[in-house]
């Protein structure tokens, strides 16, 4: 029996992708086949793109069958309208396996699954400096959410080295903080995504 999971994950450690573009302005062509190569990574995947407004502090209310994950949301219903049976977890991650998926059609899966990656892909390239503006905002709002709740989070990068870092070593709250996953149960790791939502979870969606 097998099982892939494809799931929100951070862009970290990856060589930075500078750009000097205006505000409003997309990325070149080569800028783009640059970034292209950074959004893959093995079966974690990077979901960015656009950014989806979400207010910290406030628990979510999520509307019955989608995730906290606008990306993964659009992941999850771009492979199933494929044909496949897939779960998607309130995290946004989308899960697969042989129980619902026969191992001879595992490659044809996989090859779906990067065709909507792909399309997420796209939004990023597509993505202008007036969004990744946004992004840094969401991250400020989600930082002050974090702190307010006692956790210690770094002080952010300005926003012009933000802007510089985003398709490389971009800074996150989450990732800057001393929140840890492995201290916290399912459940409590949901609530604490709920009252300070993650924006990197709505990057990517429509």
């Amino acid at each position: 029996m097998w099982a892939w999971r494809v799931a929100i994950a951070k862009l970290k450690g990856h060589r930075k992708v500078h750009s000097n573009r205006a505000q409003g302005d997309k990325l070149s062509p080569h800028s783009k086949r640059a970034v292209a190569a950074l959004i893959v990574a093995g079966t974690a995947w990077v979901l960015s793109g656009c950014v989806a407004a979400v207010s910290p502090g406030s628990p979510v209310v999520l509307p019955e069958g989608l995730s906290l994950s606008p990306a993964g949301d659009d992941l999850y219903e771009c492979i199933s309208e494929k044909g496949w049976e897939v779960t998607l977890r309130w995290d946004g991650g989308v899960e697969a396996s042989s129980e619902t998926i026969p191992q001879e059609q595992y490659d044809l899966y996989t090859a779906d699954m990067r065709q909507c990656m792909a399309e997420l892909d796209q939004r990023i390239l597509a993505m202008t400096e007036t969004e990744i503006r946004a992004a840094y905002r969401a991250e400020l709002a989600t930082r002050e959410c974090l702190v307010g709740l006692g956790y210690d989070v770094q002080e952010p990068p300005s926003e012009q080295t933000y802007i510089d870092d985003f398709f490389g070593a971009r800074w996150t709250a989450y990732g800057e903080s001393n929140v840890s996953i492995q201290a916290l149960s399912d459940s409590e790791w949901r609530a604490l995504n709920e009252s300070c939502p993650q924006p990197s979870w709505g990057f990517g969606a429509q």
